[in-house]
This record gives structure tokens, C-alpha cells and sequence, in this order.
């Protein structure tokens, strides 16, 4: 009895993601949706390739700078919440 009803309510679930399945207006909407995605996020960053770097104040707080080129140090993370006060 209890094996007939595990029987039934798995192909009652079974039916009813068949069911579910065919209610759906396209199968390839979702793929459509990202691939449009994809190309609007191309499109808008794609003049951003013949741009150069802008260099303007990188040497002096990042790549001069003692507290960032010590690492991660009690000190430096003291000093990053302490700056521009």
C-alpha cells in the first residue's frame, strides 16, 4: 500500500513538470534574453578598447605608496581608515 502511493504522488509530480514544460512559450526564451544581453554589454563597453589608460595619480597612492607595497599589515589597515580624516 505504501509502496502504490510513493508510485503515485512520483507520477503525479512526474506529469505535472511535463505539464509545466509544455505551458512554456519557448524553450529558448531564457537563451535568447542572455545572448541579447550579452551583445548589449559588448556593445556598450566595445568603444572602450581603443582608449588609453589614464595614468593620473597611480604612482602616488598606489604604486609609491609604503603603507599599500608593505601589504596587509595592522599598520596599513590602521592608516586606510585614519586617511583624509
Amino acid at each position: 500500500m505504501q509502496d502504490n502511493l510513493q508510485q503515485y504522488s512520483y507520477r503525479q509530480v512526474e506529469s505535472l513538470n511535463k505539464a509545466a514544460l509544455h505551458k512554456s512559450p519557448s524553450g529558448r526564451l531564457p537563451a535568447v534574453i542572455c545572448a541579447a544581453l550579452i551583445l548589449v554589454t559588448i556593445a556598450a563597453y566595445e568603444p572602450l578598447r581603443h582608449n588609453d589608460f589614464i595614468n593620473l595619480d597611480d604612482p602616488r597612492y598606489v604604486t609609491e605608496n609604503q603603507h599599500i607595497r608593505t601589504g596587509i599589515t595592522f599598520e596599513g589597515i590602521k592608516w586606510t581608515f585614519a586617511a583624509g580624516l
